[in-house]
């Protein structure tokens, strides 16, 4: 098993960085890539491409364990990264946030950002969600991404039947229209991170980070 995944990333054909991209998305190869934009310019990280044309690339970011689409100018394959930081999704701009805070008082301060990616922005004390519109310009009813907080969770139901609740480990709930289910994290800035990086994500004018 440990030639196979040597093979995964190597021998990669020549040609230009289309050309092989859409090789590996058809081999189902890893791609060990250099990004220049989204929030970590000039990192380096490994992607399993999924679909290629002609300006983007859509691939599943082993690091972050989510799909992103990249810009295809902005890619480039290096033959050695010795010496180059390597991306980390837990290093993103989602310091701003404060876990005393709630929601709310976090992503207020969001709010135009997440509306000049063309979102409709749905904010409450312990929930935020971000909605497409339809071409009437009216807010869709479901919300593509959002973050929700739930500081109990249930834990059982005794012989009486009354249920009982314990304090959530990790209170927060992000989902997305890509998951096939939503994603519990311990900390606000975690939550939050993933939130933003499924909102730039999901907007169509914008590339995956």
């Amino acid at each position: 098993m440990g030639e196979g995944k040597t093979k995964t990333r190597s021998r990669m054909p020549e040609g230009t960085i289309r050309d092989r991209l859409a090789h590996a998305a058809d081999t189902g190869r890893i791609v060990r890539s250099v990004y220049a934009r989204g929030t970590q310019p000039g990192t380096y990280r490994d992607v399993r491409p999924l679909l290629v044309n002609e300006l983007k690339m859509t691939a599943h970011d082993l690091a972050a364990g989510i799909a992103k689409t990249f810009k295809l100018e902005a890619i480039t394959i290096p033959d050695d990264v010795s010496g180059m930081e390597a991306y980390d999704p837990e290093r993103t701009s989602a310091s701003w946030t404060d876990p005393s805070q709630s929601i709310a008082q976090n992503f207020e301060g969001k709010r135009a950002e997440l509306e000049a990616m063309g979102w409709h922005v749905e904010l409450e004390r312990d929930r935020i969600g971000v909605h497409g519109f339809f071409q009437n310009g009216k807010p869709r009813k479901g919300a593509s991404t959002g973050i929700s907080y739930h500081e109990m969770t249930h834990d059982h139901i005794d012989l009486d039947g009354v249920e009982h609740y314990r304090k959530a480990k990790k209170p927060y709930y992000v989902w997305s229209k890509r998951w096939t289910q939503a994603r519990s994290y311990g900390k606000m800035k975690s939550a939050a991170a993933a939130f933003m990086a499924e909102a730039k994500a999901l907007a169509p004018s914008l590339d995956g980070t």
